[in-house]
């Protein structure tokens, strides 16, 4: 009987080690989704900062956004293209969460140039 026992509290204890993993896993998951999709709209506030530059809005248009649309091509080039994409904010955000977790480098790198390109045209 004590072994029967002792058999019995190792599979509780093996599978509440094995549940509490899982949950964790699965929590880890969630937190990293947040956070990518914290980082995703950082970019889009950034890039509406933009339009706070103190420029005329056609210069904006025409030259600024085109500059940063090219340097972007070169930083993130597996940045989501919004024309692929259904006009539907969740699938939009899962993209962009997609992007931030599976190319952070990506999303760093286009981060600080953003960041480094509004600090100097802020200074007309």
């Amino acid at each position: 009987m004590t072994r029967s026992f002792t058999c019995f509290l190792f599979f509780l204890f093996f599978t509440y080690h094995v549940n509490a993993q899982q949950t964790t896993a699965e929590q880890r998951d969630e937190v990293n989704r947040t956070e990518a999709l914290n980082k995703a709209e950082y970019i889009k506030k950034l890039q509406g900062d933009l339009f706070s530059l103190p420029y005329d809005l056609d210069y904006i248009n025409e030259t600024l956004l085109t500059e940063i649309v090219e340097k972007r091509l070169e930083l993130a080039p597996h940045y989501p293209d919004l024309l692929t994409l259904e006009r539907d904010q969740l699938i939009i955000d899962q993209a962009f969460a997609d992007w931030v977790i599976n190319y952070p480098l990506e999303y760093k790198n286009y981060q600080s140039y953003l960041n480094e390109f509004i600090a100097q045209h802020s200074s007309n």
